[in-house]
């Protein structure tokens, strides 16, 4: 039996119920992997049983009816670590699109000053082939600042190393989608968690925070301001509203609007395409430059974030995904973190999603 020609989206917490609501807009044959994602999962380990060219062995294994045409890797939040795994993969260069929601981090050497770029290769690698007419690339932060290197100071790297500056693109014109209004608002409901009982408050988003948006070829990369302080209504407004909002105006459309052949197809070939990752670094940590260089913010103004770009939060963001997981966190409509969802944090599991982050 012959087998069915189709796109392919493999997931590592990316899918939740706005995601799944934006499946049937896809006009072409499309099919959806989602990955196992969460503490415990061995993500160094989790594609490499496929051999040299995992991810064409990966789908052969799982969807075995399906000859996949355009093939596109998204994490949202911890599931970025799969992502990233999946960039080390022999055949990695013929990915067509590759998403990073708010989950980009690496290790602070000294923090909020400098860290270290070992983890952030493989988003480089493809970074520069974006920019250079590969992929699609969409990298997506909230400025929530964990006790480990935060996704706006890596995608800051990211930009610089894959363009060559660090620099805005002031007079780019942005998409009036990313900084619209949010329809119907989006509530992020209070709750607390932990020994301690760490807590949050309701916070309401009736518009986009944008904050900065860059473009370069293939690779766009949006920055948002934080509207909760404690950060925990900033990344669940990630998954809920800013990855379907990108989702479906960025790949969606980029697919439907183009035959497959106009895209990376996957191919079925045994032939390596590896993505050339270079040498790890340290890197300095610079502050996010404002859209427009000659205007002072004044205070209060809607330009104006939460917090200081390189200050610490002290909502304890490890001992969260370590305690509940990420799951738990975005699945709005399935399983909600509320005052009465206090669970016990081993301290192993928290040392160890600080070390593989």
């Amino acid at each position: 039996m012959a087998k069915e020609k189709a796109d392919v989206v493999v997931s590592w917490y990316f899918e939740n119920a706005e995601t799944q609501a934006l499946r049937d807009r896809f006009t072409r044959p499309t099919r959806f992997l989602q990955m196992a994602a969460g503490p415990g999962t061995k993500y160094d380990t989790q594609l490499l049983d496929y051999g040299k060219t995992s991810i064409q062995n990966l789908l052969r294994a799982k969807l075995p009816n399906v000859e996949p045409q355009r093939v596109a890797v998204m994490g949202f939040s911890e599931g970025c670590r799969g992502v990233r795994e999946a960039l080390k993969c022999g055949d990695a260069g013929r990915l067509d699109a590759v998403f990073g929601i708010d989950g980009i981090h690496t290790q602070w050497v000294k923090p909020r000053e400098t860290f270290e770029t070992g983890l952030l290769l493989p988003w480089r690698a493809i970074a520069k082939k974006a920019v250079n007419g590969g992929p699609l690339v969409v990298i997506t932060t909230s400025d929530v600042q964990p006790t480990y290197t935060d996704t706006t100071t890596t995608s800051n790297w990211i930009w610089e190393q894959a363009t060559g500056t660090n620099e805005i693109f002031f007079d780019l014109e942005i998409p009036s989608w990313l900084m619209g209004p949010v329809e119907p608002p989006y509530t992020s409901s209070p709750g607390s968690f932990g020994p301690g009982q760490q807590s949050w408050k309701e916070t309401v988003y009736t518009q986009y925070p944008l904050r900065v948006f860059r473009k370069s070829g293939g690779l766009w990369i949006s920055n948002y301001y934080d509207l909760d302080p404690t950060g925990v209504g900033d990344h669940r407004f990630q998954a809920a509203r800013v990855s379907p909002l990108h989702y479906l105006h960025v790949l969606i459309e980029r697919w439907n609007s183009q035959e497959p052949e106009q895209g990376i197809l996957l191919g079925n070939s045994t032939e390596s395409a590896y993505l050339e990752m270079g040498k790890p670094e340290v890197a300095q940590a610079v502050a996010l430059p404002m859209p427009n260089k000659d205007d002072k913010t004044s205070e209060g103004s809607e330009d104006t974030p939460t917090r200081d770009d390189l200050k610490k939060s002290k909502f304890p963001w490890g001992t969260l995904f370590a305690g509940v997981g990420v799951g738990a966190l975005t699945l709005w409509g399935v399983s909600k973190i509320n005052a009465s969802s206090s669970q016990p944090v081993e301290p192993d599991v928290t040392s160890k999603l600080r070390h593989h982050r």
